[in-house]
């Protein structure tokens, strides 16, 4: 049986239901697995009603919840509770509504699950915390010798965006790392922490976003109008980055913890296609965007709380992260164009 492996801060999550901001019952598409659907047509009375005139079947015969006026769910109520869970209860939760913020990366003798960034209760535990990256379940099971090299790979570069100092100038060191340590991957060597030296990232510049950052957050299908919003502002240049000393140490930390957070969700993806290295330009590039997206609300408020810096990463997360067509351009482009 694979292990579960979990981060530090997994079980401290608890979603805040009519409390959140920003409801993953709006805007997103909400598809029903088999035996939700199946649960659901035997349901009776007026919310059986409501489930059948409510759920729709596509071409390729996936059912998913028909979104009402701004995108709602139909069980979303006034209040912004579900229906759904208030009749039946939480089991009766189709697996996406009850997994969702969850993210999980599949080894061969190892699971591991997350907390994704898009949820601003998850993002707030991400960001809260301070020092370098930990599991909870931490033996080390069984895996092959690529498994073992990228997860001593990954705990290198945990390491290295965990130290003191400026945060975009550990992230270039981790790009320099990532270089030396894609070419052991592929040459089935070990990495050693003598291969890390000084670099830069490709993306930030004086505080303002390089015009292939700029470049790729245009190219990218937008997900909100609240996107559309933030990009117009980036493109204009519209920020300010220069932030009050009170709160440049706590912005570095919170980076320092939005970096681990990326190299521990997608690093793993190299074991299907074996590039590490582009998934370290990722980790950059998310810091650096919700660095300048900070700076948009700094300009915008006069001052930037935690939840401002909360709603940045939150944002970035949902445009980027969850839509595959944008993940995939990203990596296109790292490929055709810094690499």
């Amino acid at each position: 049986m694979s292990k579960v492996i979990y981060p530090d801060y997994y079980r401290k999550f608890k979603c805040i239901a009519d409390r959140c901001t920003d409801s993953c019952c709006i805007g997103w598409e909400i598809d029903i697995d088999s035996e939700s659907v199946e649960r659901y047509k035997k349901c009776g009375g007026d919310l059986g009603r409501r489930l059948a005139e409510n759920i729709t079947v596509s071409e390729d015969g996936t059912h998913s919840f028909i979104l009402g006026e701004n995108e709602r769910c139909p069980f979303l109520n006034s209040r912004n509770l579900c229906d759904i869970y208030a009749e039946l209860g939480e089991d009766a939760l189709c697996n996406i509504c009850a997994d969702h913020p969850r993210f999980r990366s599949f080894f061969s003798d190892r699971t591991e699950i997350g907390l994704g960034l898009c949820c601003e209760a998850a993002a707030e535990i991400i960001l809260s915390r301070r020092g370098i990256f930990s599991f909870e379940n931490p033996e080390k099971p069984s895996l092959d010798s690529f498994e073992n090299a990228l997860l001593d790979i990954r705990r290198e570069a945990f390491q290295i965006v965990s130290e003191e100092g400026d945060v975009f100038e550990n992230l270039g060191r981790l790009l320099k790392f990532s270089e030396v340590a894609q070419l052991a991957l592929n040459n089935g060597e070990a990495v050693s922490a003598e291969s890390i030296y000084d670099g830069e990232i490709p993306f930030l510049k004086g505080g303002r976003l390089s015009e292939n950052a700029v470049e790729i957050l245009e190219k990218m299908e937008s997900i909100s109008p609240e996107w559309d919003n933030m990009l117009s502002e980036i493109i204009s240049g519209n920020y300010e980055t220069a932030f009050p000393e009170s709160v440049c140490s706590d912005i570095n930390e919170e980076l320092k913890q939005a970096a681990q957070y990326f190299i521990f969700r997608h690093f793993p993806e190299a074991l299907d296609d074996g590039d590490v290295l582009s998934k370290a330009y990722f980790a950059a590039f998310g810091c650096a965007a919700i660095y300048v997206m900070e700076g948009v609300y700094f300009r915008k408020n006069g001052e930037i709380s935690f939840t401002d810096r909360i709603n940045a990463a939150k944002l970035f997360s949902k445009q980027a992260e969850y839509s595959e067509e944008n993940m995939e351009m990203f990596f296109d482009f790292v490929w055709d164009k810094l690499r």
